[in-house]
């Protein structure tokens, strides 16, 4: 038996000469975004939204995911001889060609519909009843998958349909932020004003390679009930990239990207990041919010000799941060063997703290939002214990300078960058966009990522040139090596390496110089 990647799909279909035009019905009767992805998925992977999908070829049965059709027919379409095997043309124009075709053994068959079509891939009989030759599989999937099939198929080799095209004068680039109500709406301005500013000074400086790059703005709810009108409004803008701000779980942009198959680059995850293997198309410049936390533990175990093992973690009544507190509890638990309490604090007051045993040499993870380091400490001075605290910078506000005597040392903030990692060049770029657009200074950091990931997007626009789609855009990311954009660490991508920077920067007052000072650096190896 020949190799099983020869023989799927339309192997021996039909044979004929191939039309030159698509016809506008055929356009319209395209299907829906969704059918197209899962059918490009059972094209690509052989594997259907639900049950799996069998092959079954000569009385034998197999996964249909062993035999993905586009190993014979391309991506295009077109077909891929090998092995002494001319699979056929099965664009949507040449199986629907109105004088049909003729076999080699000199049979004809009208034109394919799609119930012709769902027939030959499930019975393996063309339109005008005959037997497909015996190398052709018969496929069982479901109803769905079938229509889902049908559906992807007629967009090979129709070029003007499928919203992956890029316009001639424009790089667009989809922008989500949030819509949640207890999102402070300058910092929703602020990120609006830096993204144009970039912009507005790359166009003034020619664009790229003749384009202008522009920002198409979404704003999701926090409960992603109109994710489907943000993949549709990714597509109909022809966006060529994504990213988001203030989300709050940019977990979920993720899955987005995935399904509509955008390349995306985000500051970091909630959870341990996926693998370009699991997700290819996105992204990160920064180790999850885990990774942070797990730092953070393995930092404080190099200060174990001025603290008990007994450790509390703080979190809010969230539950992505109820899930991080509880794997940060344990991570904590394997590195010391100690157990933890993990609590649940809606508001920092003195009340809730006093029910817990907290002591002077008790460690405190904080993982919150909206919980704020130095109204914490504050609290916990009123109890009469001043432990050890340990914050996610991004999460956790926190003035180092500010913090009561009694805690100036004893407080550690973990950072996914640090001042030493911006170049002049990149301090130089935010200064100057600062004074041109009026940007303020409010939200710095936020502002300072902004500007990270659409410098690093415009890096991989540049090294494309002009011939750029997302497949390029995604290729062309994953061969980034010690990259600078000059606001971040150097960033390394791979294949299978989907986080930027491995490094998390612990924090601390320096008691001696009486500054804020770099006290460790962790690799997360994320």
């Amino acid at each position: 038996m020949p190799r099983l990647k020869s023989f799927f799909f339309f192997i021996m279909l039909f044979s004929g000469t191939i039309g030159t035009a698509q016809t506008k019905q055929q356009v319209q009767t395209i299907g829906t975004i969704e059918q197209q992805r899962i059918g490009k998925n059972i094209f690509t992977k052989g594997l259907g939204s639900g049950k799996n999908i069998i092959a079954n070829m000569s009385d034998v049965n197999v996964p249909a995911k062993v035999m993905a059709c586009v190993n014979c027919h391309n991506a295009n379409g077109t077909g891929n001889p090998e092995s002494g095997i001319f699979p056929s043309n099965i664009t949507w124009f040449e199986l629907t060609k109105p004088y049909g075709g003729k076999r080699k053994n000199g049979k004809t068959y009208p034109a394919y519909d799609e119930r012709t079509l769902k027939r030959a891939i499930t019975m393996g009989i063309d339109p005008g009843g005959n037997e497909l030759n015996s190398a052709m599989p018969r496929y069982n999937m479901s109803l769905n998958d079938i229509d889902n099939l049908v559906a992807y198929l007629k967009t090979l080799g129709v070029k003007s349909v499928l919203p992956a095209g890029i316009p001639d004068t424009e790089i667009r680039i989809g922008v989500v932020l949030s819509a949640r109500k207890n999102i402070n709406p300058d910092y929703t301005e602020t990120i609006k004003k830096t993204l144009n500013a970039f912009c507005d000074h790359v166009n003034k400086e020619g664009g790229i390679y003749g384009r202008q790059l522009v920002t198409e703005l979404f704003f999701l709810n926090a409960d992603g009930n109109n994710a489907g009108k943000l993949i549709s409004f990714l597509n109909k803008k022809k966006c060529v990239a994504l990213t988001g701000f203030g989300l709050g779980d940019q977990d979920s942009l993720s899955v987005y990207a995935g399904r509509v198959e955008i390349p995306a680059i985000l500051t970091s995850n909630q959870q341990a990041t996926p693998n370009g293997f699991n997700n290819p198309f996105v992204f990160y410049l920064y180790p999850s919010i885990l990774a942070q936390g797990k730092s953070l533990v393995d930092f404080s175990e190099k200060l174990s000799h001025r603290q008990q093992k007994k450790a509390i973690i703080i979190y809010q009544n969230e539950p992505a941060l109820k899930t991080i507190a509880q794997q940060v509890a344990l991570h904590y638990t394997s590195v010391t063997g100690s157990t933890t309490a993990v609590l649940n604090v809606g508001k920092v007051n003195e009340e809730e703290l006093t029910a817990v045993a907290i002591t002077d040499n008790t460690p405190v993870f904080l993982i919150g939002s909206q919980i704020n380091v130095n109204q914490l400490a504050d609290e916990l001075g009123k109890t009469g214990v001043h432990p050890f605290i340990f914050a996610i910078g991004n999460l956790s506000n926190c003035d180092l300078a500010d913090l009561p005597e009694d805690y100036k040392a004893r407080v550690y903030i973990a950072y996914t960058t640090w001042t030493t990692e911006r170049s002049y060049a990149g301090l130089s770029l935010y200064q100057s966009l600062k004074d041109e657009y009026g940007l303020g200074n409010q939200f710095k950091s936020a502002q300072l990522d902004a500007l990270a990931i659409m410098t690093t997007m415009e890096e991989s626009f540049k090294r494309i040139g002009r011939d750029l789609t997302k497949e390029k855009i995604l290729k062309t990311l994953e061969q980034f090596y010690d990259y600078g954009n000059g606001l971040t660490p150097h960033i390394t991508y791979s294949v299978n390496q989907r986080v930027g920077s491995d490094h998390v920067y612990i924090i601390g007052y320096n008691e001696e110089h009486k500054d804020i000072s770099l006290v460790n650096t962790m690799e997360t190896n994320e």
